[in-house]
């Protein structure tokens, strides 16, 4: 009967719905005895119950907690409380976390002679744990990441429109030299990008109703062609699989990262027959609702369990060269988009990538042309607010030389006293300032003068432009012609609607 640790029916029905498995070690015998609970908790047949050696024991706990275990069992001493914490991988591949806890008997002598305890699966809750740990963390990288994305925009946004207007200015030779820094410079707007992605600050961002089988298959498509037809791509979906509500081009760059990624795999580990399958099902439950499901399964060497923790840590990375953003930005795009990621890996058994997003009852519409000026000059008098001098310069010069009249002002106060003296055709006004807010700025603005044009230039859009009218967005850092064509666009907004 377990040596006297099965309880009573009532009491068993409790323990049942409780979870809890009891155990009772036999010092003399060196031996463990479990209930049918605490068998079910370690994968192990209830018959099994009756007695297992304390080394076939700890040969059922994971190899990397089976040391820990027996030096804690070593150490304790009689009448002590323990609790424990440690690994069962069970013969399908999948591991669960056990928490066991129990006192030392004292026996002849104030030596052990026995322990009683009991034990929990709490797999659900080491995960919800981890989750939070993973969520905190991707917090506070998210705001270091989010101001030193800043200030490099910053500086970005005054080296490219600079390196572009030199450009008119130099001979050929030298302007090859100049065409190289503007590339790498181009290369740093992009890595900016996707740092103020995992910073959580690419908000504003257009969504519209998609068909993620469209998304996979046009990335499909053009991985098929760059992966030069050495890694099989496979797509296989459900005809009713759900419309989501997202970014297009934040979607695609998702399953970008993740088969690039696969792709960086499968070179290091030289893999003889690489193939990546791409799955689209749809699911639904109570509490999730309606959901889409795309799965990305590679035949990769796979991931230890220390990588796989790290997975989506910022800045980690098991590569020589990258930036170890991939992971972190897909993270990041599909957590804004209120969807989930999970990765499950093992080594020499692949990887999968599990993606959640909710389904969206929508109608795909297609996109409006995008109407610009073919004019990028004009005439009329704009007014630039800024506090970093050196990008308020380069956007002074760049629509000076455009022709246009241009009023600088370093803050918020001095710039809502201009306008209120002045008519202004367009105000071209930073969002992050240390005296008056970019917000602050434009309701004192409206309210001098409601019909007032305004283009946010800034490398936070924290807010909806789209639903505020008259305002027009330009993301920090750009170049000069998107600064001219921006400005240009919202000074003839009333003429091109």
């Amino acid at each position: 009967d377990g040596k006297g640790i099965m309880p009573s029916r009532h009491v068993g029905i409790a323990l049942d719905t409780a979870g809890m498995g009891l155990w009772r070690w036999d010092a003399r015998a060196n031996a463990i005895h479990l209930d049918v609970r605490a068998c079910v908790i370690h994968g192990l047949l209830p018959n099994s119950a009756a007695h297992i050696a304390m080394e076939e024991f700890l040969a059922l706990i994971h190899v990397d907690d089976r040391a820990s275990i027996r030096e804690a069992w070593n150490d304790s001493s009689p009448g002590e409380f323990r609790e424990l914490e440690y690994r069962r991988v069970f013969s399908d591949g999948s591991t669960r976390w056990i928490s066991c806890s129990g006192t030392f008997l004292v026996g002849k002598g104030n030596v052990q002679s026995a322990a009683l305890g009991s034990c929990f699966d709490i797999t659900e809750d080491k995960y919800l744990s981890m989750q939070l740990m993973q969520s905190q963390k991707l917090e506070a990288v998210g705001q270091l990441t989010a101001g030193i994305a800043h200030n490099f925009n910053n500086i970005l946004s005054a080296i490219l429109p600079n390196l572009q207007m030199a450009r008119r200015h130099v001979s050929a030779d030298g302007e090859k030299f100049l065409r190289n820094a503007n590339l790498a410079a181009e290369r740093a707007t992009d890595l900016v990008a996707e740092l103020m992605v995992v910073a959580g600050r690419k908000e504003g961002q257009a969504r519209q109703s998609l068909d993620l089988y469209e998304v996979c298959e046009r990335v499909t498509r053009i991985c098929r062609t760059t992966f030069g037809g050495w890694i099989q791509l496979n797509i296989e979906f459900e005809q009713e699989c759900p419309l989501v509500l997202g970014n297009e081009s934040q979607l695609e760059q998702v399953l970008l990262n993740l088969l690039l990624n696969a792709r960086d795999a499968f070179e290091a580990a030289s893999i003889s027959c690489p193939h990546i399958d791409i799955e689209l099902s749809s699911q639904s439950s109570p509490e999730s609702g309606s959901q889409a499901v795309l799965r990305v399964i590679d035949n990769g060497p796979g991931m230890s369990e220390s990588t796989l923790a790290r997975v989506f840590e910022p800045f980690f990375t098991t590569k020589g060269a990258g930036t170890g953003l991939g992971l972190a930005t897909a993270y990041a795009i599909i957590s804004d988009h209120g969807g989930t990621i999970s990765c499950w890996s093992k080594p020499d058994r692949g990887t999968r990538f599990d993606i959640l997003l909710p389904a969206h009852e929508g109608e795909i519409v297609a996109p409006a042309p995008v109407l610009r000026s073919s004019f990028v000059g004009g005439q009329e008098r704009i007014l630039v607010v800024d506090d970093d001098n050196l990008v308020r310069r380069v956007t002074t010069e760049a629509l000076r030389e455009a022709g246009y009249e241009v009023i600088e002002a370093s803050g918020g106060s001095q710039a809502i006293e201009v306008h209120r003296d002045m008519s202004i055709d367009l105000v071209v006004l930073d969002m992050v300032m240390p005296e008056l807010t970019g917000d602050q700025v434009l309701q004192a603005l409206r309210l001098e003068k409601p019909g007032t044009r305004v283009l946010i230039f800034s490398g936070f859009a924290n807010f909806k432009a789209e639903k505020l009218d008259r305002v027009g967005l330009l993301q920090k850092p750009a170049g000069v012609n998107d600064l001219l064509q921006a400005v240009r666009r919202e000074i003839d907004r009333d003429l091109i609607n």
